[in-house]
């Protein structure tokens, strides 16, 4: 359950994501998180984007599914409809036991920067006709201009879609090609984005499915990019755990960092002039600690 938007324009993607949990208690859906991250940064030797989700956010087991998407693609390399693939099959197999209790189904959202052009993808995992789930891997058609140019576009999935009106969407649509035209910045869209989410939040209530904090990234074609963290329509000052995954070139990039932090030296080591004796210190544990971070692709989904 959640809202999940992405937007594409000629040079740049974003992903939008809310950041509730909810449970099934007695028939209704209950909040019962408000820190989840429901979408990893994913750079591949022909792509970069953002692979989002709606659907199952995190198992009975606590597995929280952006977590699961790292494990499951690291260690390759290749073209992103590779990945892609990768990431059908692994729902195909895990996700349906984990959903079929609940009768909901799951989907992936995928904008990404293809070769430099802006592109959309869908995986989705539902019941068919036979009520048995299926998992469909296709790309949403992007419309190109008079000038082979795509049109400004964005998609939304998840619960919350259905109190998302066609002024809205047009809303959207119109400040992506404003920032096409060069009238607004990343930072702008960003702001749109979370925007509609937060009008979303207030129609369905605060224990509806859709929470007041989103977390919004973009990513352009020269590879460069950001995140925004927001709570109702301002910065979060206290987002945590602020950061989104990110898998780089088949390479765990947050988990790499996160042990990176923990031979970096202290401000007062720099402060002092200390800092190079730390790091020559520590070079060798440092090397250690990420030989030591999982590499091999794991799709189990307790």
């Amino acid at each position: 359950m959640t809202l999940i938007a992405a937007a594409i324009t000629r040079r740049t993607v974003w992903m939008m994501a809310d950041r509730r949990l909810s449970a099934l208690q007695h028939g209704t859906w209950v909040p019962n998180s408000e820190d989840a991250v429901k979408f990893i940064l994913l750079q591949t030797a022909d792509s970069n984007g953002f692979v989002g989700y709606s659907g199952l956010g995190r198992t009975a087991l606590g597995c929280e599914l952006s977590e699961w998407l790292s494990r499951t693609i690291r260690n390759y390399d290749g073209p992103l409809w590779q990945f892609l693939e990768l990431i059908r099959q692994a729902a195909n197999n895990r996700i349906p036991k984990h959903i079929a209790s609940h009768d909901y189904d799951h989907t992936f959202l995928v904008p990404a920067m293809v070769n430099s052009l802006p592109r959309v993808f869908g995986i989705f995992v539902a019941r068919n006709a036979a009520g048995q789930y299926t998992t469909e891997l296709r790309e949403v058609l992007v419309e190109e201009n008079k000038d082979g140019y795509a049109v400004p576009m964005v998609v939304f999935a998840g619960s919350g879609i259905r109190a998302i009106s066609k002024d809205e969407k047009q809303r959207v649509k119109d400040h992506l090609i404003a920032y096409d035209d060069g009238k607004l910045t990343e930072r702008q869209i960003a702001h749109v984005l979370n925007s509609v989410n937060f009008k979303v939040h207030k129609k369905l209530g605060s224990t509806g499915t859709v929470g007041n904090r989103t977390i919004t990234s973009w990513s352009m074609a020269d590879k460069t990019g950001n995140t925004l963290f927001f709570r109702d329509l301002a910065i979060d000052s206290d987002p945590t755990p602020a950061f989104v995954p990110a898998i780089m070139g088949g390479f765990d990039a947050t988990a790499i960092a996160a042990v990176a932090t923990l031979f970096m030296p202290t401000l007062e080591e720099i402060v002092t002039g200390k800092a190079d004796e730390i790091l020559a210190k520590n070079a060798a544990a440092h090397e250690a600690a990420v030989r030591k971070i999982p590499s091999d692709p794991d799709d189990s989904l307790p």
